[in-house]
C-alpha cells in the first residue's frame, strides 16, 4: 500500500482491488515482476528479485498459492518490501570493512617498507653532501619523492589506527594561527591568497593539538589544489549554541554531485597523484573529537567544508 501511494498519495485499500498488477506496480520494472510471476504460475516455484525505483530498494518475492490437499496451483501472492535502509545498512557495513582492510594492509607494510626507506635516504643524503652542485636538482627531487611515499605510509597508519587520542583544552584560533605561516608559504608559490577570519573570544575546546593541525592543513592544502591562480582560501571560525564551526572555503570549480556522495570514501581521489586517503583521515579525526564534517559545493562556485567542534561539555567520548 505505501509503495502505491508513493505515486498516488490519495489511494485507498479499495482502489486496489482487481486493479491490474501493470498499474499497480508503475515505477518499478514490470516486466521483470510479471515473469517472476509467470515462473510461479507454471513451475509452482517461489521466485525472488531486488528491484530499484528512483532512490528506493526493493525487495520482490513470488510465492505459488495451492490448495491444501491436492497441492495444485491456483495463483500467486507477490510481495514487494521496501529495503532501502537495509541496503544502506549493509554499505555502510562494507565501508566499515573496507577499514578494517586498510588496517590490515598498514600494519604489514609499515616495517616493511618504512624501515628501507629510511636507510635509502640517510645513504642519499651523505651522496647529496659529496656531489658537484649540478645534481643538486637531482638529489631534491628523489628526496622529494621519497618524503611523499613516507607520507602516503603515515596516512595509511593514521586512518587505520582506532585508538583513543589524549584531549587537552585548546583555543582552535591558536591552532589555526600556528599553521597559517604553512599556509601562506604554499599559496604564495601557487600565486594565490588566504583570508583568516578567527574568533579569539572562542571558548576553549577538548582537542588533540597534532590531530587538528593535521586536519586543517589536509583542508586547507586540498583546497589550494582545487584552485587555479588567483584563488581565494578562506579560514572563517563561527561560534554556535553548542560549539565552534570551522569553515575552510576555496574559489575552485567547485565539485560534482557523483563525486561529492564518494569524498569521505578510502581510496576515492581525483587528483593523478592522490591517494584518496586525505579526507577519509579527517573523518576519522573528527568522529574521534566527537564532532563532524560537512561539505557544500556548486560546480563553478567553490567548494566549503563545514568542520564542527562540540563544546566540552558536550563532547561525545571515543
Amino acid at each position: 500500500m505505501q509503495f502505491y501511494r508513493l505515486n498516488r498519495p490519495n489511494g485507498t485499500r479499495e482502489d486496489l482491488i482487481r486493479k491490474e498488477l501493470e498499474k499497480v506496480l508503475q515505477g518499478l520494472d514490470y516486466e521483470i515482476v510479471a515473469s517472476r510471476k509467470e515462473q510461479t504460475l507454471e513451475g509452482n516455484v517461489k521466485t525472488s528479485q531486488i528491484l530499484q525505483s528512483a532512490d528506493r530498494v526493493y525487495y520482490a518475492t513470488t510465492s505459488p498459492i495451492t490448495k491444501m490437499h491436492t497441492n495444485e496451483n491456483i495463483g500467486s501472492v507477490i510481495i514487494i518490501q521496501d529495503i532501502t535502509e537495509l541496503e544502506a545498512l549493509r554499505m555502510e557495513l562494507n565501508h566499515v570493512e573496507r577499514l578494517g582492510l586498510v588496517g590490515q594492509m598498514a600494519a604489514s607494510i609499515t616495517h616493511e617498507i618504512r624501515n628501507p626507506m629510511a636507510v635509502v635516504r640517510g645513504f642519499l643524503q651523505l651522496m647529496r653532501e659529496k656531489s658537484p652542485a649540478s645534481l643538486e636538482h637531482y638529489y631534491r627531487i628523489v628526496m622529494e619523492e621519497l618524503d611523499r611515499a613516507n607520507g602516503i605510509i603515515n596516512d595509511f597508519l593514521s586512518l587505520a589506527q582506532n585508538r583513543v587520542v589524549k584531549m587537552e583544552l585548546y583555543r582552535l584560533h591558536e591552532i589555526i594561527s600556528e599553521l597559517t605561516p604553512l599556509l601562506w608559504a604554499d599559496a604564495n608559490l601557487r600565486g594565490q591568497s588566504i583570508e583568516v577570519r578567527l574568533d579569539e573570544n572562542a571558548p576553549l575546546l577538548m582537542l588533540n593539538h597534532k590531530e587538528i593541525k593535521q586536519l586543517v592543513l589536509n583542508l586547507g592544502r586540498n583546497a589550494m589544489e582545487a584552485m587555479g591562480e588567483k584563488g581565494n582560501l578562506i579560514l572563517e571560525m563561527k561560534r554556535q549554541s553548542d560549539g565552534v564551526e570551522l569553515y575552510v572555503t576555496d574559489t575552485g570549480p567547485g565539485i560534482p554531485p557523483a563525486q561529492k556522495e564518494r569524498l569521505f570514501e578510502p581510496f576515492f581521489t581525483t587528483k593523478s597523484k592522490g591517494t584518496g586517503l586525505g579526507l577519509s583521515l579527517c573523518l576519522s579525526i573528527m568522529e574521534r573529537h566527537g564532532g563532524r564534517i560537512n561539505v557544500e559545493s556548486e560546480e563553478g562556485l567553490g567548494t566549503t567544508f563545514i568542520v564542527f567542534f562540540p563544546f566540552a561539555s558536550e563532547r561525545v567520548e571515543v
